[in-house]
């Protein structure tokens, strides 16, 4: 029974640096034996007698092509995925005795890092503001929370104060509630 390859091997051109003289080593770092260099040097040799300049250039292209190709089709997978709605979740705080609301949202993955996540913010952002806050509504699964708050920005966004928070009336606050329920999942 043959040996199996368990990864495979391959051969690359390394200079020594003190000697200035070029040699063959694997990818382990090993240098090839001198009579497996010299081999390697004819089927080398014997390769490129068979070729043509413009067969290598040919080569070269549809590499070049297969590469371009290749990056293109990532790019736009990429893009794809950036550009795909992600639940998430989203709540509204308030301050303590004024009518100051955020709209807040998050994307996590999993429900349970929905609400870990939604304790976190709230917890930092009661930690933040000198002023008490308070929970006014949670919305633990909603269809692109990333739109949907974009979307009440342009609506609201001229009642914000310079702290980000929204002057709101309970008109506003329940225009808002009512839009953030039709895209609870």
């Amino acid at each position: 029974m043959g040996s199996r390859m368990l990864r495979s091997k391959h051969w690359m051109l390394s200079e020594d640096d003190e000697h200035k003289q070029y040699f063959l080593r694997d990818n382990d770092g090993y240098m090839m034996s001198k009579a497996d260099t010299i081999q390697t040097l004819y089927k080398i040799l014997d390769f490129y007698d068979s070729l043509t300049e413009e067969d290598i250039q040919e080569y070269n292209r549809s590499v070049g092509q297969v590469h371009k190709e290749y990056y293109e089709r990532m790019k736009k997978e990429v893009e794809e995925r950036k550009n795909k709605p992600k639940p998430g979740f989203m709540f509204i705080i308030k301050k303590v005795g004024e009518p100051l609301y955020k709209i807040k949202y998050g994307t996590e993955r999993s429900k349970y890092d929905k609400t870990r996540s939604l304790e976190n913010r709230l917890k930092n952002l009661r930690d933040e503001d000198p002023h008490p806050i308070e929970l006014v509504k949670a919305y633990p699964l909603v269809d692109n929370p990333v739109a949907i708050h974009r979307r009440l920005m342009d609506r609201y966004g001229s009642t914000r104060d310079n702290f980000g928070f929204y002057i709101l009336n309970a008109k506003n606050l329940k225009h808002i509630d009512e839009y953030i329920e039709k895209y609870e999942i």
